[in-house]
């Protein structure tokens, strides 16, 4: 399974021994949120790099940046589209828990 995104830090449920979810309604709820998130990113130009979000306009030859962003994902939290976020919130995967030993 890949990284868990900081959105599920916290996040508890049970899983195979391959660390896959085995509640189907998890299951369905993270692919779910994963979708609205690609949707998400894809719709606000946004490639992941979080570079997108550092300036309001950019060349490559001769480099010119400009028009910094007071803020970006990377600095302000968790990136997390509005649609992913209800999914994991009704499945009950945030906010999430921690389990002191």
């Amino acid at each position: 399974m890949a990284r868990q995104p900081s959105a599920l830090l916290t996040a508890v449920y049970a899983v195979d021994e391959d660390g896959d979810p085995t509640d189907p309604d998890v299951r369905a709820a993270l692919s779910d949120a994963t979708c609205a998130q690609v949707e998400y990113r894809l719709a606000a130009g946004d490639d992941g790099t979080g570079a997108g979000g550092q300036w309001d306009s950019v060349s490559i030859g001769p480099v010119s940046l400009s028009g910094r962003s007071s803020a970006t994902a990377a600095t302000s939290g968790v990136d997390l589209a509005p649609r992913a976020d209800r999914a994991l919130h009704r499945a009950g995967l945030t906010p999430g828990r921690v389990i002191a030993r």
